[in-house]
């Protein structure tokens, strides 16, 4: 009964007073105070725009804008533009924002990301152009070489080193100088007589005819000494002349020098132009 009772009396009724008084300021206090304090309320700072800007000038801007710098972003890269420039931001230039608001940015990489030689070996001159367009590379010097076909991609160089597709890496945007045969000419030379010769002669003088290098296959024959021609394809020609362009395979005694020939049929090692030792 004492404890209804005191519900009903004056100490109650101070107490709850003293209680709502309190809360009231307790909610005063939180929401027309503190909390247009802690959200800058009736506040707001306007986003610069520093699209196209350099980092460091985007970066001074975005302080003295009283926000705050968020993640960069690194991964894009276009050649056209130099490097740290601004590419994007979040949020967008001159919106509206509360004070020390965070401000992301997309910034163009210092270098081009590198990629792997896409397979232009053995293509048409115009194919190769378009593979290497597509993967953002281009052609850089063409050195054209006799050859029975015309127009067919047999080397691949960057910066003067012989690159090789699927092995080597290269910046994007670069450029990649080719070796390009030429095929056969309507004009003829004299047939060379490569039998006999060092592998060494025999190249030099198919390169001077501007004739082409075929197979080189290694083997035993104990007429020549190591590393001598001792048979070549074609071994003739009508009226002793050959276009210009024609490719010569040439049969060498002795061990090839690379460990990635193969053996064929005849027991005679074959070492293959234009390719890389497999590993």
């Amino acid at each position: 009964m004492l404890f209804f009772r005191y519900f009903i009396s004056k100490d109650f009724f101070i107490t709850a007073l003293v209680l709502g008084f309190l809360g009231f300021l307790g909610i005063f206090f939180i929401f027309y105070l503190f909390l247009p304090i802690y959200t800058y309320h009736g506040d707001s700072a306007t986003v610069p725009d520093v699209i196209n800007l350099d980092y460091e000038e985007a970066m001074q801007q975005i302080k003295k804008a009283e926000l705050k710098l968020g993640t960069i972003d690194t991964s894009q890269y276009i050649a056209e533009l130099p490097p740290l420039t601004v590419l994007s931001q979040e949020p967008v230039g001159l919106q509206m924002v509360k004070p020390n608001r965070t401000v992301s940015l997309s910034v163009n990489r210092t270098t081009p990301p590198s990629l792997r030689l896409p397979n232009i070996l053995d293509t048409q001159l115009e194919q190769a152009r378009y593979i290497l367009n597509n993967w953002k590379l281009k052609i850089g010097k063409i050195t054209y070489i006799a050859g029975d076909a015309e127009d067919v991609v047999t080397k691949a160089f960057y910066k003067g080193r012989q690159v090789f597709a699927k092995e080597d890496k290269i910046p994007m945007y670069s450029s990649i100088d080719l070796m390009v045969t030429k095929g056969v000419s309507k004009h003829k030379v004299s047939f060379p007589r490569l039998v006999g010769s060092t592998i060494g002669d025999a190249t030099a003088i198919l390169h001077q005819r501007n004739l082409g290098v075929g197979s080189i296959r290694y083997g035993q024959n104990n007429k020549y000494g190591a590393g001598v021609v001792f048979r070549q394809h074609p071994a003739s020609a009508p009226g002793d002349s050959v276009f210009q362009g024609t490719s010569f395979d040439l049969f060498v005694n002795g061990q090839p020098p690379d460990e990635s020939s193969e053996e064929n049929e005849g027991g005679d090692k074959e070492i293959k132009p234009n390719k890389k030792k497999s590993k």
